[in-house]
């Protein structure tokens, strides 16, 4: 029932200009069939509403969030927003958020062809480490993978020449004399 909802909800239709709690107004649960149906009579009923957990409407919106930094193409923002769910939030599957954004977190790192999955997952642990720090949190504190011992001397690169090393640099830039 709640999925059908959402499907609707995703495909665009018209009943999407209704928060859940409208949509009983106007629409009524066909269980047979296992659909939605317009309501016939324009009398107001009271359908069954189902709950949503508070903890599970959050995880929604951080994977939301997230899902959107990683749409505009903005992977430092992408480890603020990571870092700052984790220092504000305290009940958050965070490792099914690490898992989810991965991908998206290290998309601007520059790789060479020798480059390992390990280097890039420390890489992207010292820069989330570097972010909980300034609010005195440590990776420890969290359900992250543990980064490898001594990595911070291995990249020492300064944050500010690393941000500006994920610019994108047009074609047409390089070959100015």
């Amino acid at each position: 029932m709640l999925t059908e909802f959402f499907r609707i909800y995703a495909e665009g239709c018209e009943p999407t200009k209704y928060l859940y709690w409208e949509f009983l107004e106007y629409y009524r649960w066909i269980p047979q069939q296992r659909i939605w149906q317009r309501r016939v009579s324009q009398m107001k009923a009271i359908g069954r509403l189902y709950s949503v957990s508070p903890f599970e409407r959050r995880e929604i919106l951080f994977a939301q969030a997230l899902a959107k930094a990683h749409k505009i193409q903005m992977p430092k923002a992408l480890h603020r927003l990571f870092a700052t769910i984790l220092i504000y939030t305290n009940s958050c599957d965070v490792r099914k958020l690490w898992d989810d954004n991965f991908d998206a977190m290290v998309e601007d790192y520059p790789r060479a062809s020798d480059t390992n999955n390990v280097f890039i997952k420390n890489k992207l642990l010292n820069d989330i480490s570097k972010l909980l720090e300034q609010h005195n949190k440590k990776l420890k504190d969290f359900d992250l993978p543990q980064m490898i011992e001594g990595f911070e001397e291995l990249t020492s690169t300064s944050t500010m020449i690393e941000d500006e090393l994920t610019i994108p640099v047009s074609n047409e830039r390089h070959h100015l004399h």
